[in-house]
Parts: structure tokens; sequence; C-alpha cells
């Protein structure tokens, strides 16, 4: 039974592992600045107990840094610092800052990539949304507009935005195919609008897309 102890209630862990998500050091620091002080000014508290808290705490920047997506970092500075053992509360605090510095730090660059793969994701869209019909549009001329290789690209929009850049490229010409059908274009006038370079790719496209849109295969 810990709480006879030392005291770290479960409200003062959660807060400590929000700050560190949001990767907010500061008042990481400061709610654990407050439960080592408490406990560490308590005459009944043994070296033994202060080793335990100390444990307790680190696990609790283990879970902020799962959260965060931060573990690793955490591994690394727990192999290069070793666990917390300090009996005087200025040593474990400068202990746990470092390492929570370092994890927030680590956290609000990977959420501002995160940020930045996103919006990367939008532009792609829309590229892909101003040149639908160039026939000659794929996932390489996509990538050479970028400068990036089209195996990242593809990874990169699919974890950003959870589609498949072809499929959405193809998509993009098939949701057009299906406006101008209902404008009663014809399907060699239909190709020359939506990148198609023949009617049979434009069927076959189409037919992979038939279940989803509802349209009829006897529309094309």
């Amino acid at each position: 039974n810990r709480h006879m102890l030392y005291q770290y209630p479960l409200e003062a862990e959660q807060r400590i592992i929000n700050a560190i998500k949001a990767g907010q050091q500061e008042n990481a620091c400061q709610w654990l600045d407050d439960v080592i002080e408490e406990n560490f000014r308590r005459r009944e508290i043994t070296s033994a107990m202060k080793k335990c808290l100390l444990s307790e705490l680190l696990g609790t920047l283990v879970k902020g840094a799962e959260l965060g997506g931060s573990i690793e970092l955490m591994t690394k500075f727990l192999e290069e610092k070793g666990i917390p053992e300090y009996p005087h509360a200025k040593k474990a605090k400068e202990y746990f800052h470092e390492l929570i510095n370092c994890l927030c730090e680590d956290i609000r660059k990977k959420e501002d990539a995160k940020r930045e793969n996103r919006q990367f994701g939008k532009q792609v869209m829309e590229y892909v949304q101003q040149n639908y019909q160039n026939p000659d549009l794929n996932i390489s001329i996509t990538a050479l507009h970028f400068d990036i290789t089209p195996s990242y690209l593809s990874a990169l929009f699919k974890e950003q935005t959870g589609q498949n850049l072809l499929e959405y490229i193809n998509h993009t010409r098939v949701e057009r195919v299906k406006e101008l059908l209902e404008e009663g274009l014809n399907l060699t006038e239909i190709c020359a609008l939506t990148g198609f370079r023949s009617s049979g790719a434009l069927i076959r496209v189409f037919k992979d897309y038939r279940g989803n849109s509802g349209t009829d295969e006897k529309n094309v």
C-alpha cells in the first residue's frame, strides 16, 4: 500500500502525462516537482520509499513518452543516464527536468512534422485536381513535380490521407466522368477531358469504382 508511505495520487500522475504528451515541459516539471517536494520533506519517508517514488515517477514519464510517440528517445536516455536513485530532492528534480525537456522537445518536433506532412498531402490532392486531365499524370510524374521519390510520395500520401495515390488519381477522374455522363457527352469527348487515353481504359477504371459509385456499367 504505497499511499501509506508516500503520496502520489492518480490525478497528479495524469496531469504530468497529459503535459508531456502535449509537449508542455514547464507544466510537467512543475507538477512533478510538487510531488517530489511534498514527499521528500516528510520525516517518515525512508530512502527505500524515495526510490520507489522515483521509480513510479519514471513510469509516469514512460506513459507520457508512449502517448507522445517518443519512447525511443526515452529508452536511449535511460541507457545513457540509468535509473534515478537520488536521495535528495534537488538531484532528483534535475534528472527528471533533463528527461522531460528532451521528451517534450522531441514530441513537439514530431507534431510539427505531422502538421507539415498533412499540409503536403493536401498539396498533392490539389495538384491531382488541377492535372487529372493530363493522360501522363501518375505517381512518377507527381513525385517529379514535388521533387521526391515515387515510393516516398506514395508512403507519405498513404500515411497522411489514408488513401492510395494512384487510386486517388483514378477516383478523381471517375468522379469527373460521372459528371460528364450526366451532361450527355460521348466517350471520346469524356476521355479527352478526364485523362483517359481510350474508352477501354476508361471503362476498366470505371468498373473498379462501379460498386462504390452506384453507377450502372450500362451507362458507360
